[in-house]
């Protein structure tokens, strides 16, 4: 016994989602999560590059003697290269130290000097 009636033609039924209808609920679900982390990660981020950007020599080597366990924080950035608030530190410290215009100075010089040692940094 079926509780079907053969006698009725069957009913042609729409789908109640498409597949790409799903995926698309997807991608706004992800885009507004992706959103609302990057903007609590942006705020801490902010708040220790402001004390960065304020440190001098010396109180910047001190920092970053002193953080090195900070140095596997979120990462903040959006279409550059993602650091978070230690290796800034890191990094404005060496610009300092040998006098580099910016980061893409620095990086470019370190990149020279492992081009002509002929290894690896250690």
């Amino acid at each position: 016994m079926s509780l079907i009636s053969k006698k009725q033609p069957a009913k042609n039924r729409e789908q109640l989602t498409t597949e790409s209808a799903v995926i698309e609920s997807q991608k706004i679900e992800k885009r507004a999560y992706q959103k609302e982390h990057r903007a609590r990660t942006l705020a801490a981020y902010n708040e220790q590059a402001a004390i960065i950007k304020e440190l001098k020599s010396d109180n910047l080597a001190a920092y970053v003697a002193n953080h090195s366990d900070n140095s596997h924080d979120v990462r903040t950035g959006l279409h550059s290269m993602k650091v978070n608030a230690y290796e800034l530190a890191v990094i404005k410290q060496a610009i300092e130290l040998t006098g580099s215009k910016g980061s893409r100075d620095l990086y470019i010089k370190l990149c020279k000097q492992i081009i002509i040692k002929g290894g690896i940094l250690d």
